[in-house]
């Protein structure tokens, strides 16, 4: 099971479009002024205002290679979990961005994260996290 990557375009830096050139190898004054606008807001997004994004479930985390995701721990404390993630790659690590309890979320199983799973515990029950995971 896949947990795929939301692309919303939230606090990413926008897509450059195709450039076409005439016959004399120069670009339209219409394609100037959209790539003006797009290094414009380039500059916009970096300088001060790099974004984690919107936080929404499955949804890219702004500028980084990483996905939020909510999910709701096991009955039972200390149980290890499974979290499906859409990174396409083995994760790095987690953060815990919001819980509605005095949890503690921690690894389980490393060697066995994978480009699509990722294995956790807690140790409170039936606790809500909301991960960030990179």
């Amino acid at each position: 099971m896949s947990f795929p990557v939301v692309e919303d375009g939230t606090g990413s830096i926008p897509t450059v479009p195709a450039l076409t050139v005439d016959a004399d190898g120069r670009i339209s004054a219409g394609l100037a002024m959209t790539l003006l606008n797009v290094f414009r807001s380039i500059v916009k997004a970096m300088n001060g205002r790099l974004s984690l994004g919107g936080g929404l479930t499955g949804h890219r985390a702004g500028n980084l290679d990483g996905q939020y995701i909510d999910f709701l721990t096991p009955a039972v404390a200390d149980t290890e979990f499974i979290v499906p993630h859409g990174l396409n790659r083995v994760p790095i690590g987690y953060q815990v961005v919001r819980r509605d309890a005095a949890a503690v979320v921690y690894d389980s199983s490393v060697g066995s994260w994978s480009p699509d799973l990722l294995y956790l515990k807690c140790d409170t029950s039936s606790t809500t996290i909301k991960l960030l995971v990179w």
